[in-house]
């Protein structure tokens, strides 16, 4: 028999995630009272990173930020079922039971703010940074909870000061819980309240000239959370300003 040489292709078939008689991976998603969300899953990372995929997986189908979701592994005694992590099937398995998972529970996070904001949930929506709004609706989000301000205006405020101006004001304004427990799962530093004490006094030089200088004071400035680095915190911030006004 003669031996012959050449060159040819074979094509082999690596199934993953058969279902042919049970190849089962769930999932379950808790949402917390702060609004971040922890999956649970009975599979253990052996360099998959499935915490970091799972955690992405979710985030995307639930329409959160991935700071706001923490992947627990590995407790079968309260996780669901898993039928191991072995070969490449986790990824495959385990994150399409976290989108199913993810959808069902945005699905009740939606019919729970319709009912609050009275509107239809399909008329919902998911901004992507832990918000629930109104499709259309402006994206800004006040984190206040709680505003005071009071204030007064002195007009000629000394003899012979007919046209100067004194002011002095203060406020105050409370961070909500909300804000302050995204602050806790995002490890920012967490905000709390500031209080802000202003003083200004406009001084008329000539009939066409005047020149107002302003101090501002502020207790816990930026609640407590500095806004270009929401890791690092802010203590009292003191500010001097001066404008002036020229009349042709």
């Amino acid at each position: 028999m003669a031996i012959k040489r050449g060159q040819g292709i074979a094509a082999v078939n690596y199934p993953t995630g058969m279902n042919l008689g049970g190849d089962p991976t769930q999932a379950l998603i808790h949402c917390t009272p702060t609004g971040s969300f922890i999956i649970s899953l009975s599979s253990v990372d052996l360099g998959q990173g499935i915490k970091t995929v799972g955690a992405q997986i979710a985030a995307e189908s639930l329409g959160v930020p991935v700071d706001l979701v923490r992947v627990d592994l590995g407790d079968t005694d309260t996780g669901p079922h898993c039928m191991g992590t072995f070969a490449s099937r986790l990824t495959h398995r385990a994150g399409n039971a976290i989108i199913m998972a993810a959808r069902e529970a945005r699905n009740v996070m939606l019919e729970v703010a319709a009912e609050e904001l009275e509107v239809a949930p399909e008329d919902l929506e998911t901004d992507g940074v832990g918000n629930v709004r109104v499709m259309g609706a402006p994206v800004d989000r006040n984190p206040v909870s709680v505003n005071a301000n009071v204030g007064v205006v002195l007009k000629a405020p000394f003899d012979g000061r007919d046209n100067d101006v004194a002011g002095l004001a203060l406020t105050y304004i409370k961070v909500g819980s909300h804000a302050r427990g995204f602050d806790q799962d995002s490890g920012n530093a967490v905000r709390g309240s500031e209080t802000a004490l202003e003083a200004t006094y406009q001084y008329q030089v000539t009939p066409w000239w005047q020149v107002q200088g302003d101090l501002q004071y502020t207790f816990n400035a930026g609640a407590g959370q500095n806004p270009n680095n929401p890791a690092q915190s802010l203590r009292n911030t003191f500010v001097v300003g001066v404008r002036t006004n020229i009349t042709f």
